[in-house]
């Protein structure tokens, strides 16, 4: 990714011809590009640019687990976004499934490498 380098003011004098009104838009948007870059700068985390609700919980394969939400509206997917850290490759995630039962209430069902009564536990966003 490459570095934001900061950007020039806008400046009045570089729109001599503008009207008198369109000074209070060149300040909002002098803030709002120093906003953004210093948001970009300060190493915004992934959890800060995404609409959702991160949880951790532990899975066993193939059992459906009913869980709720509080931190978005709706409910628009689920990302894995990590599995127990382990070199167990019987507790490599291959599959999951993801379906409404309720208002804020989703039945989560991972599937695991090893099958069975395998058990990890997985770190996942529910997307709002």
């Amino acid at each position: 990714m490459a570095i934001i380098r900061g950007t020039r003011k806008i400046l009045k004098s570089d729109l001599p011809q503008a009207p008198s009104w369109f000074t209070p838009v060149i300040s909002i948007l002098n803030e709002f590009l120093d906003t953004v870059i210093g948001g970009l700068r300060g190493k915004l985390t992934f959890a800060d640019n995404f609409y959702m609700d991160i949880k951790t919980l532990t899975f066993t394969h193939g059992v459906e687990t009913i869980l709720s939400y509080s931190n978005v509206n709706t409910y628009e997917g689920l990302l894995v976004l990590k599995g127990e850290q382990t070199s167990d490759t019987d507790k490599a995630v291959i599959g999951h499934v993801a379906r409404v039962v309720g208002p804020k209430s989703l039945g989560v069902t991972f599937l695991f490498n090893g099958g069975g009564v395998t058990a990890s536990e997985i770190t996942f966003g529910i997307l709002g």
